[in-house]
């Protein structure tokens, strides 16, 4: 962790390291609240038995496809939504309606009207475009994602690892709009 308080990934991975229902993970972690562990409010009686699914952690995991680190933040990036797209080869309104599951665990996802990114897909290169590790001397240290803004790092490392012009690079991070990606306007004549 990464300071006092537990994301909704992190106790869903720990769930499944205990092999419990996430309700008793999160009875466990309530025993931390009075030395400052800060857990999100969530209603018990709503989650019931509910576990999450090889195909939610995988969803829920960061950095390459075959690491199993859990999203350390509450709130899921453009960027999350499209790995997760790419891993699990599924569209982008079945990884929302996936992720829906997590909300009441504190999990925030981008409001987005799932009929407007009803089967879009997401390609190898689009993955690429969103990968955590942009390989560029323009980023900062935290994930290049979270703010879900198309900057210029984007753009130039885009460029480079698709081999694809800056007007194609926009052109396919459009695509994302819907899901509250920004994308800054940038006059290429």
């Amino acid at each position: 962790w990464q300071s006092n308080w537990i994301s909704p990934a992190q106790i869903a991975f720990a769930a499944k390291r205990l092999n419990e229902p996430i309700t008793s993970t999160l009875l466990r972690f309530e025993k931390f609240s009075c030395i400052g562990l800060d857990l999100p409010y969530i209603d018990l009686d709503t989650l019931g038995n509910f576990e999450a699914t090889e195909e939610d952690f995988i969803m829920l995991s960061k950095g390459n496809i075959g690491d199993r680190t859990a999203w350390a933040e509450r709130q899921i990036s453009v960027a999350q939504i499209v790995q997760a797209s790419w891993r699990l080869k599924e569209p982008l309104d079945e990884i929302l309606k996936r992720l829906q599951k997590f909300v009441p665990l504190g999990l925030s996802i981008p409001e987005v009207d799932i009929d407007v990114v009803k089967n879009i897909s997401v390609t190898r290169s689009d993955s690429i475009l969103f990968s955590e590790t942009n390989d560029s001397d323009y980023l900062s240290r935290r994930s290049p994602w979270m703010d879900d803004v198309v900057g210029p790092s984007h753009l130039i490392t885009g460029v480079i690892k698709l081999n694809a012009s800056v007007t194609d690079i926009l052109h396919q991070f459009q695509k994302f709009a819907p899901l509250g990606l920004k994308i800054q306007t940038m006059d290429l004549d």
